[in-house]
């Protein structure tokens, strides 16, 4: 379980932050846009992994030592997973709508921050010999 948390907390983080933050990375690397293209239909898959990685870091934290080294990725998947997973539900309950308002002005911080908190992660915790 503790692979499948890292690996799901590590790959969010980059790919939903990537996703989130796109509109600030688009005008700065236009060779991007294809790659961004691919990854559009997926959004909410990714999303949801995303999300599901975050959640499984609360709970499975990877070492007692880890416990704080995971709070901020996994604050970071949550919210941003929370954000990309939401843009596509049809009739969504009107308190996940006011959420999902109040979060999404600040899509693109949050994925800049989840893109250097999966990148903390990956060489932080990924080169910890627990596996």
């Amino acid at each position: 379980m503790y692979q499948l948390t890292f690996w799901l907390l590590t790959l969010g983080c980059l790919f939903g932050g990537f996703m989130a933050a796109w509109s600030w990375f688009a005008p700065k690397f236009p060779a991007l846009n294809k790659f961004h293209d691919k990854m559009v239909p997926f959004q909410k898959w990714i999303g949801l992994a995303t999300l599901l990685g975050g959640i499984l870091a609360l709970f499975y934290p990877l070492g007692a030592e880890l416990i704080v080294g995971d709070l901020l990725p996994s604050f970071a998947a949550i919210s941003v997973g929370f954000v990309l997973a939401v843009t596509y539900i049809q009739n969504k309950p009107q308190f996940v709508t006011n959420l999902y308002n109040s979060i999404s002005p600040y899509r693109v911080p949050l994925g800049l921050i989840a893109i250097a908190a999966g990148l903390l992660h990956w060489f932080f915790v990924g080169t910890h010999p627990f596996f």
